[in-house]
């Protein structure tokens, strides 16, 4: 005997029910209860099914290329191992794949078969018996038909990291990283409806958005990012760190552009000693949304570096850029620490572009908290750039009355190459370089001038420092 039902049809290829079959054996003959999967046409076939005999009962998964006048076996499990109720998913494109789970557990798949069925799908839950002394029922629930296995979330925030669905516990049922602003969750272990939450999270696992929802596989859910909806804050930018003494360095950043909607509460603070290779933090939050900081208790002579990252009520942003400062040696501050490495000198005329004076092999000399400066005395016109070995130099003083009188510096120099002079014209002009070491790194040149002298011939500049070690 042969009892079916035809459940409602859809434009599936994943389709489930709870299947229940009470008989722990048949004396006389074969009880046999399923779900089946067929094509059109109503020839081929994949099924889920329990069957009992005189043995006992098993679990299997069939295919059929003839309605089931002949039939391959593709899944059998133990005599009567299992529980007598199960669930039954099937996943297929009728054509070479084929997924099966019994029980959220997966017993079956391949992507290389010959299925032959014919789209749109036609479903049964069916039961056939040999026995002929009794009645045998069995109890299907649950029944749906959907369209994939997995779900999507679009739209995600440029810092998402990992998307996580959480039931209602708290407990993660699936979890996907973000590639292109989407993730991918296979969720076909569970049942559908399925209630949950969807969490997004940024690289420090903060959750940056958050929905509940009701999740059938192959649904696809896109992340709001509309006004009023707060996320994790942007990036903090324009980093800087200035050694104010051998234990100490001032960072200084720009708060983010966007704040995620949500105001700054502080700022987490990393720091390293292999130039970012490891990082160890100084403060997990500043409690504030100042944007600076003095980082104390460091060690002498020693170079750090720094990434900031800001805090809202959502979560922390991604680092900012990065950036470095050498502590001050023990003896910066003293009279007479700092030390004349090296000079040179040049003068000479330049009349066609690009106006360029050479100072060839300088060596930046050695020690810590280095420091190079050039001087210019030049008739009627200025300077427009200096480099050494391409690295450019800043401008610390200009004086100009009928002539110039400049210096420039350039903090930490290291090796020897050329320092090349340019100037805006054509121009006489007198050109000194020093090397220094032991110079403070927080004001390492003045920025004022006391006076200079306008005599076209030799003009000069005269400087005054505020702090000790100051150059001059």
């Amino acid at each position: 005997m042969n009892y079916y039902a035809h459940p409602p049809q859809a434009n599936g290829y994943l389709y489930h029910v709870l299947l229940t079959i009470p008989e722990n054996s048949i004396p006389d003959g074969v009880f046999n209860p399923g779900l089946y999967v067929e094509g059109s046409d109503y020839i081929p076939h994949v099924s889920c099914e329990a069957y009992a005999d005189d043995t006992g009962y098993y679990w299997d998964v069939e295919y059929s290329s003839d309605a089931g006048k002949t039939y391959t076996i593709l899944y059998i499990s133990k005599p009567s191992n299992m529980p007598h109720t199960q669930d039954c998913t099937i996943i297929t494109n009728g054509s070479n794949y084929l997924k099966v789970y019994i029980g959220g557990n997966l017993v079956y798949t391949n992507s290389t078969m010959s299925l032959g069925m014919s789209t749109p799908f036609v479903t049964f839950v069916q039961d056939d018996t040999s026995s002929s002394s009794s009645m045998h029922n069995e109890t299907f629930a649950n029944y749906y038909a959907t369209t994939d296995e997995n779900i999507k979330v679009t739209n995600n925030p440029s810092n998402a990291a990992t998307v996580k669905i959480l039931d209602s516990s708290g407990n993660v049922l699936a979890i996907s990283s973000v590639t292109s602003g989407t993730a991918t969750l296979n969720i076909v272990t569970y049942d559908f409806p399925l209630a949950a939450t969807i969490n997004v999270y940024n690289s420090s696992n903060s959750v940056i958005a958050s929905s509940s929802a009701s999740i059938y596989g192959g649904d696809v859910y896109s992340v709001s990012s509309s006004p009023g909806s707060s996320t994790a804050p942007q990036s903090p930018t324009d980093l800087t760190a200035t050694a104010a003494s051998s234990s100490q360095i001032a960072l200084s950043w720009t708060a983010p552009s966007n704040n995620g909607g949500s105001s700054i509460i502080g700022y987490k603070i990393e720091r390293s000693t292999d130039s970012g290779t490891t990082w160890s933090t100084v403060t997990s939050g500043t409690g504030s949304a100042s944007t600076t900081y003095s980082d104390t208790g460091l060690s002498s002579s020693t170079t750090y570096t720094y990434r900031v990252s800001a805090i809202n009520a959502v979560g922390t942003s991604l680092p900012s850029n990065t950036a470095s400062a050498t502590t001050q040696g023990t003896g910066t501050g003293s009279a007479g620490s700092i030390v004349l490495t090296g000079i040179q000198s040049t003068s000479g005329t330049v009349s066609s572009s690009p106006y360029q004076f050479t100072i060839a092999n300088v060596n930046a000399g050695t020690g810590s908290n280095n420091l190079l400066v050039v001087g210019v005395a030049a008739n009627n016109d200025d300077v427009g750039s200096i480099t050494f070995e391409g690295a450019q130099l800043t401008k610390a003083i200009s004086s100009f009355n009928n002539n110039d009188a400049e210096f420039w510096y350039l903090k930490n120099p290291s090796g020897t190459g050329n320092v090349v002079v340019t100037m805006k014209g054509a121009t006489a002009a007198t050109i000194g370089v020093y090397a220094l070491s032991g110079v403070d790194q927080t004001s390492p040149i003045a920025t004022s001038t006391a006076n200079h002298n306008s005599s076209p011939s030799n003009p000069t500049i005269s400087i005054t420092t505020i702090n000790p070690n100051d150059w001059f």
